[in-house]
């Protein structure tokens, strides 16, 4: 296939950023377009982790969680990014929430110590759970939390959000075709030459599917646990509960909005019932009785 004067080729490049390995498939007529619409795609990739990891003590999301409940002025991406957590939430009952910080933070400290939280540190750390402790002022970028003790954590919305940003900057760069997979995220532009559209296997079933200009994620409590005492808790936490993910259920979601379909991910994991409330997102869910043996045992 032409595009102008030269054929189009496939072209892959991969970086880590988030904790993961980001893979960036696209094709290009040139490899010097390839590498600038690359370099585009990563450096909006690293500067958002900049923006919203909480495992970097210098991000603007770490920086907002010491504010001590003072007014903090954020940028847009972040902006954008609370504001669409704050909705889903509402349209969720719930089940995903930003604010779950505090309880992830207490599963974390279970994998490394092997021992499970107490009663009472759970329930204390659900007290601050809760997007009522979150005021949001869009319009001139602040936000408070209405807690010192509240925690906003992104890991259930920022690699979606990044994926589609990081997408459109190889769309700027006049690349047409691009697919960029993070973790358990991917987003996918135009399908590529002489295709109807990016194939993409889901994962725990034998189907695979066809995708272009939309998100896909997958999330679940099958890999990433921590076992104590012969119980598997993994790294989703219920925010009704305050605890691990005891079922095993493995969750992917398609639609266009990549943080959104990332949160659902997480929120179908929690109550796959929601499901039924979004009409535009298609949805897979595979549940297993146990976890096979070769299973990596991590917590992040």
């Amino acid at each position: 296939m032409l595009l102008g004067a030269g054929v189009l080729t496939k072209f892959v490049f991969s970086q880590m950023h988030m904790g993961v390995s980001v893979r960036l498939t696209l094709f290009s007529t040139s490899q010097a377009q390839a590498s600038s619409a690359a370099e585009r795609a990563f450096t909006r990739f690293r500067d958002l982790d900049s923006l919203m990891s909480d495992y970097q003590n210098a991000s603007e999301l770490s920086q907002l969680n010491r504010s001590q409940g003072q007014l903090f002025r954020v940028s847009d991406d972040v902006m954008q990014v609370l504001v669409k957590a704050r909705t889903l939430s509402i349209e969720t009952d719930g089940m995903f929430d930003i604010t779950v910080g505090p309880s992830v933070k207490l599963w974390r400290l279970a994998r490394s110590s092997r021992q499970l939280p107490t009663d009472q540190e759970i329930a204390q750390a659900r007290s601050f759970v809760g997007m009522q402790h979150v005021f949001l002022m869009p319009a001139a970028h602040q936000v408070r939390l209405l807690n010192p003790a509240v925690r906003l954590d992104l890991g259930g919305i920022a690699k979606g959000y990044a994926c589609e940003q990081a997408v459109r900057q190889t769309q700027l760069a006049g690349v047409r075709s691009a697919m960029i997979e993070a973790g358990g995220d991917i987003y996918v532009s135009a399908a590529p030459p002489l295709e109807r559209g990016w194939k993409i296997a889901i994962e725990g079933t034998k189907r695979t599917v066809e995708v272009s200009h939309s998100a896909v994620s997958t999330s679940g409590s099958t890999v990433q646990f921590v076992e104590i005492g012969g119980a598997r808790y993994s790294h989703i936490v219920d925010p009704r509960t305050g605890v691990g993910l005891r079922t095993l259920r493995q969750v992917t979601t398609i639609g266009k909005d990549g943080a959104m379909v990332d949160a659902l991910a997480t929120a179908f994991c929690i109550e796959p019932t929601l499901q039924q409330r979004f009409r535009g997102v298609r949805v897979f869910i595979t549940e297993r009785r146990e976890l096979s043996s070769d299973e990596s045992s991590t917590l992040r």
